[in-house]
């Protein structure tokens, strides 16, 4: 076994941190989360510059290593990333359209949260869930007629039809009683909650990972998402909570839930994904999840050329998507 020491600047974190075991030929991924009002400025392995990437993962380790991250202030978004010959770095910026917008590039497999989780250059946010209506008594408001308490969403937005669907559903809340903030990042904790929301939020044993806390709001929906194989860790240790999330990551969570659904995982013919410029950029755990959530009309292209894989995704297109998920739930 060897030793990857991993280390980060101020203003933000890797996960996981110090000392990392290692066993030789394994895949290892490392995820950077930046303070609020920062992002990732370099990330160094073996004190040779891989970019300024989000997440880096090594591909099959090989010896002893270092890993550091440093950050700087936010002043105008974007980034770019490299890999190297031992492993892969991906990065993403802020998305536009529906369903996301930028791609990079990074690719890996195994049972680490390659599937599901991933860094932006806008900062993650937790006021969803740690600051929510989501954690106050819910209001039954289905088959009521809704009035929209958001501030931050109009009538002529393209999600305010999707936010209506999932607020009256009690499936997603504001961070505030009056601010649905559908520009926010979606971070793993929150997917995974409204996942559990989805499911009518069963009882499960607690998942063992050290940055999962007990009573956290997340707690209950981490522990029955891997108990039911549906998300794993970014470790063996650690969850990643915080951890912004990708278009290809939440393709791959929906794939997995679907499959636990027990429903028709075909895909039409004319579902071809090779088709995007960008196709090649998809990560080879995501590749199948893809095609199944584009032949379902789950997930589809930021653009008629590109599906953007390694883009973070926002509240309002996560309204979108689990919109999406329910009615093909409820036609089966």
């Amino acid at each position: 076994e060897y030793i990857i020491t991993a280390t980060a600047g101020d203003h933000g974190k890797i996960t996981p941190s110090g000392e990392v075991t290692a066993m030789e030929g394994k895949q290892l991924l490392f995820v950077f989360t930046p303070d609020s009002g920062y992002k990732v400025d370099d990330v160094k392995v073996d004190g040779k510059s891989v970019g300024a990437a989000l997440e880096y993962t090594y591909e099959s380790v090989d010896g002893d290593s270092t890993i550091e991250v440093s950050f700087k202030k936010i002043s105008s978004g974007g980034g770019s990333s490299s890999g190297s010959s031992s492993g892969s770095s991906s990065s993403s910026d802020k998305d536009s359209d529906k369903d996301s917008g930028t791609s990079g590039g990074s690719s890996s497999s195994g049972k680490t949260d390659d599937d599901d989780d991933d860094k932006t250059s806008k900062e993650p946010t937790t006021k969803e869930e740690t600051n929510p209506k989501d954690e106050q008594p819910k209001e039954e408001i289905e088959n009521k007629e809704w009035v929209n308490p958001f501030t931050d969403v109009n009538s002529d937005d393209w999600f305010y039809e999707n936010v209506k669907y999932i607020n009256t559903k009690n499936l997603m809340y504001g961070i505030s009683e009056t601010l649905f903030a559908p520009d926010d990042d979606v971070t793993r904790a929150m997917f995974v909650t409204v996942l559990h929301r989805l499911e009518k939020e069963p009882d499960a044993a607690k998942a063992d990972f050290a940055d999962v806390a007990e009573n956290a709001y997340y707690e209950k929906a981490v522990g029955w998402a891997v108990e039911n194989g549906i998300v794993y860790g970014v470790s063996e240790t650690e969850f990643a909570p915080d951890a912004t999330i990708t278009r290809e990551q939440m393709a791959a969570i929906i794939h997995r839930y679907m499959k636990f659904k027990d429903l028709d995982m075909s895909v039409a013919e004319d579902a071809d994904i090779t088709v995007y410029e960008d196709f090649e950029s998809i990560s080879d755990f995501a590749k199948d999840a893809f095609s199944y959530a584009c032949s379902k009309g789950i997930i589809s292209g930021t653009s008629q050329t590109t599906l953007a894989p390694k883009a973070s995704a926002t509240r309002a297109q996560m309204a979108a998507i689990f919109q999406r998920c329910e009615k093909l739930l409820l036609n089966q």
